[in-house]
């Protein structure tokens, strides 16, 4: 269990790398000097590549959580699989659907509404500072990744297994 826990802790850094890498678009020029133009390519890097690689752990953590679940309480038959709390214990709800589902979903919920209220009402604000849209941008994709992974069945698991 502590091995899944720290898979998602690192999941959630990774996300968070990913996220907040926008804002070295401040610094980041194609036609600046070297440095400006290594932050330019760092990015995508950044933030592709963390994200990438966080959604692949997630799939392997997955596999893992489900390897547990079957180990411990094996199943005869596809409908205790399918009903048992334990390996779906969202009842197959995307957690990008599911909203308040345990209090740390519940504050990246709101995070996320908020953000998006805000990068929308930004957006039609004449002279706005550009810093503050690309900070509320990176805030609202972390919150949006942060809300769909605190509302899944991998994080639903780990708090149950806690209880």
């Amino acid at each position: 269990m502590e091995k899944l826990n720290n898979k998602m802790k690192t999941i959630i850094i990774l996300l968070f790398i990913s996220s907040f890498s926008l804002l070295l678009s401040f610094w980041g020029d194609y036609n600046g000097n070297v440095l400006n133009i290594i932050i330019a390519y760092a990015i995508p890097i950044l933030f592709w590549g963390g994200m990438i690689l966080a959604y692949v752990m997630l799939y392997q953590f997955n596999k893992q959580r489900i390897k547990n679940a079957e180990a411990e309480k094996p199943l005869n038959n596809n409908s205790e699989r399918t009903h048992n709390r334990i390996m779906r214990p969202t009842r197959f709800m995307p957690g990008a659907l599911r909203i308040i589902s345990n209090k740390y979903a519940t504050i990246f919920d709101f995070l996320s509404l908020i953000f998006l209220i805000l990068v929308i009402v930004l957006s039609f604000i004449p002279n706005v500072n550009q810093v503050i849209v690309i900070v509320c941008l990176s805030v609202l994709v972390f919150s949006l990744q942060m809300h769909c992974l605190l509302n899944g069945v991998n994080f639903t698991y780990i708090l149950l297994k806690r209880r």
